[in-house]
């Protein structure tokens, strides 16, 4: 009996990851990578592990790791272009997801300062309500007849914007500055281009999978029952991070 249990073990690790490229890989990798498979027909394996989107290596371990997961752990690494990837993982018990500018280093890429990590609510908030908004105003950018300015708020101000002339999809943390009732952005913060926001969509794909039920076990902070009046919202922290007042973009 004790024979067969390891054995047993590999054939279910094996079936899993078979699952996972099966379902989720191969189709997200099939809609980011649309633009490089010209590139990959070359068949150079040193072009090809540099222009993979998705690190199936590194999620598949953290799927089937060899221990407990520990703080810090990456449970995906989604490459954007240039550098910039989606990276899932826990920090002080929190799972977060980080959009993030690495760089190449002597022991491969490393995360720098610049980028923005949300919390699930935010990144839900993002997938589910307010994508299909910055895409309007993406889709709308070079026309010249349409407003395509928007700001839409995640919460504890942290903002996705779209604004000309800038073509950008802006994902960035704001504040209020002493004596004023306007805010500003901060540094703390990520601008993509459409083509990665593109390609950030299609991350989402894979966030979900990894994380679904923390992700259908997490509330909106507005459908939480102190929230059911006005003044709940506005004592909130987080919906209503900077007092009783209104923006103009």
């Amino acid at each position: 009996m004790n024979d067969t249990t390891p054995l047993k073990a590999e054939q279910e690790k094996g079936e899993k990851r078979k699952i996972l490229r099966l379902n989720i890989f191969d189709p997200v990798k099939r809609n980011l990578q649309s633009d490089f498979n010209q590139l990959l027909e070359t068949k150079n394996e040193d072009e090809e592990n540099k222009l993979t989107i998705v690190d199936d290596e590194a999620t598949e371990n953290c799927l089937n790791p060899v221990g407990p997961l520990r703080e810090g752990d990456e449970l995906c690494r989604l490459h954007l272009g240039d550098e910039r990837y989606v990276v899932l993982k826990s920090f002080k018990g929190v799972m977060q997801v980080h959009i993030r500018q690495f760089e190449i280093g002597a022991k491969g890429p490393f995360p720098t300062s610049k980028g923005v990590a949300l919390n699930l609510e935010k990144w839900k908030k993002l997938e589910e309500m307010h994508a299909d908004d910055i895409d309007l105003s993406v889709n709308n950018f070079d026309k010249n007849d349409e407003n395509v300015a928007c700001k839409i708020h995640l919460g504890s101000n942290y903002y996705v914007s779209v604004k000309k002339p800038i073509a950008r999809v802006d994902i960035r943390r704001w504040f209020l500055p002493l004596d004023s009732d306007v805010i500003v952005p901060t540094k703390k913060g990520i601008s993509l281009t459409f083509k990665q926001w593109s390609y950030l969509k299609n991350s989402m794909t894979v966030v979900r999978q990894l994380v679904s039920k923390e992700l259908d076990e997490t509330v909106y902070c507005e459908q939480t029952n102190d929230h059911l009046n006005q003044m709940g919202y506005f004592a909130c922290s987080n919906c209503n991070p900077n007092g009783y007042m209104d923006y103009v973009f």
